[in-house]
């Protein structure tokens, strides 16, 4: 609930400057030598310790001396924040669901049922789109200083795990080439493989390019040929 929520207010640079980053191997073993140099012995100040950034979330930061921050109500700015998320995650919701029912129904359809078939790969190369724009909305919500946002970078994570399975985008790319639409399933195969590189290379380096990319990859999903009679 938004008035469950408080806000505190300090100065950005006292804040940054004073902050005392974890790396990753300290935060898994709960290295208490590091957490300590975060008590600054003052009593009207306190450091921030920042945790390490897991998979895609956003930068947190803890106090370990948390009672001697002002902490104020916020319920009305978050009120309206989360008016926003919910909205847009709303948003994100109903395009799964079509794509999760129009997927089933292509997938169900038989292959003597050319028509029907190549109908619904057309319907649901068109949820992917809309789907994927929903995805793109997620950057809009966050304030950040790192290009696209996390939250989006986060979403793809998620969505690649659970909703948009590249083994099933590989599987209607295979379709919508048999039946003649070579540019849809050229796109859908490059999206597939960007969502397979999405977390590896999130592990790899802390860090990844590959939701720009897939960025762009999706921006091209309302171009080429409709899947033709063959």
């Amino acid at each position: 609930m938004p008035e469950s929520f408080v806000s505190t207010k300090m100065p950005y640079a006292e804040y940054v400057f004073g902050r005392v980053n974890m790396p990753y191997e300290a935060y898994i073993k709960n290295d208490l030598d590091v957490i300590a140099q975060t008590i600054s012995g003052d009593p009207t100040s306190t450091r921030a310790l920042g945790l390490p950034r897991g998979h895609f979330n956003e930068q947190e930061s803890v106090f370990v001396e948390a009672d001697k921050l002002m902490v104020n109500k916020s319920s009305k700015e978050v009120k309206q924040k989360l008016k926003a998320f919910e909205e847009k995650e709303s948003k994100i919701k109903a395009a799964e669901r079509d794509y999760t029912s129009n997927l089933i129904s292509w997938y169900s359809a038989t292959s003597k049922d050319k028509a029907k078939k190549r109908i619904l790969a057309n319907k649901l190369y068109k949820n992917i789109r809309q789907l994927f724009q929903q995805y793109g909305s997620a950057s809009e919500v966050p304030s950040t200083k790192v290009g696209i946002g996390q939250q989006y970078s986060s979403t793809l994570s998620k969505a690649s795990e659970t909703v948009v399975k590249p083994d099933m985008l590989d599987l209607l790319a295979e379709y919508l080439e048999t039946v003649g639409s070579k540019e849809r399933a050229d796109t859908i195969k490059k999206l597939s493989s960007q969502l397979r590189d999405l977390k590896e290379k999130q592990i790899k380096d802390g860090k990844s390019k590959i939701p720009a990319e897939i960025l762009k990859t999706t921006s091209k999903l309302a171009t080429g040929g409709l899947a033709s009679r063959r």
